[in-house]
């Protein structure tokens, strides 16, 4: 199998950047209601932790439970709830709509560059690899585009917010926690190391498996006529 050169992360996200340009408003809209969707999960808690303190406060001092207190609460926890729910749903459209519409961009740039090509290449490269980057490459993008771009959001907006939260409430635990990080950073970056040559396996691997079975199939009259079916 011919090598080729292997680009550089940022070389990727360059080349990316000038398929998702078109459509970085819509994205950038989508990022900010993921974190808007973060900011509302990490206050749910602290507006249900209030309820709480409220009716302990109300019965520690022997007086009647404050309903309008607690169903002022309520009102804002409920609001927390329809904010939450209503930026969940146009993160979805607007990320799906911006990432969808850049991977139809790539398409049709690979379409592009296939229709430019010499025969020369075709005669060099398997058919079926050809068909694999055309439709799983693209594939594992968009997957990483609209599934891991918005979870690692996720992540690091709940980690910054739950961070902030841990220390507003015990200052010392949280720094415990905190002496735990590096270790988890570096099995995080071990595993990262390992597991990317594998990535790059398993897409390689995807390539051969169907550029054979499409010579199989498209080679199937010659097979029968060199009686080379075994």
């Amino acid at each position: 199998m011919k090598e080729t050169k292997k680009m550089k992360f940022s070389e990727c996200l360059s080349h990316l950047f000038v398929f998702i340009k078109p459509y970085r408003f819509k994205l950038l809209f989508g990022i900010l209601m993921v974190i808007t969707a973060q900011v509302t999960f990490a206050l749910n808690p602290t507006v249900e932790g209030m309820i709480t303190t409220q009716l302990a406060s109300d019965i520690s001092s022997h007086q009647p439970i404050q309903i309008d207190k607690v169903v002022h609460i309520l009102c804002i926890l409920f609001t927390i709830y329809i904010v939450k729910t209503i930026s969940q749903f146009l993160m979805a459209i607007f990320m799906t709509d911006a990432i969808q519409k850049t991977m139809f961009d790539v398409r049709n740039a690979i379409e592009d560059k296939i229709h430019h090509l010499p025969v020369s290449y075709f005669d060099q490269e398997k058919t079926g690899e050809l068909l694999s980057r055309i439709t799983n490459d693209v594939d594992t993008l968009s997957n990483a585009l609209q599934q891991t771009l918005s979870r690692v959001i996720s992540a690091v907006c709940t980690f910054t917010f739950v961070l902030f939260m841990m220390f507003r409430i015990n200052v010392l635990m949280t720094c415990i926690i905190l002496v735990a990080l590096p270790v988890i950073a570096l099995l995080s970056k071990f595993v990262v190391k390992k597991s990317q040559p594998l990535f790059d396996d398993q897409q390689n691997t995807l390539a051969d498996l169907n550029g054979t079975i499409n010579e199989l199939y498209d080679g199937y009259s010659e097979i029968l006529s060199y009686n080379q079916q075994e």
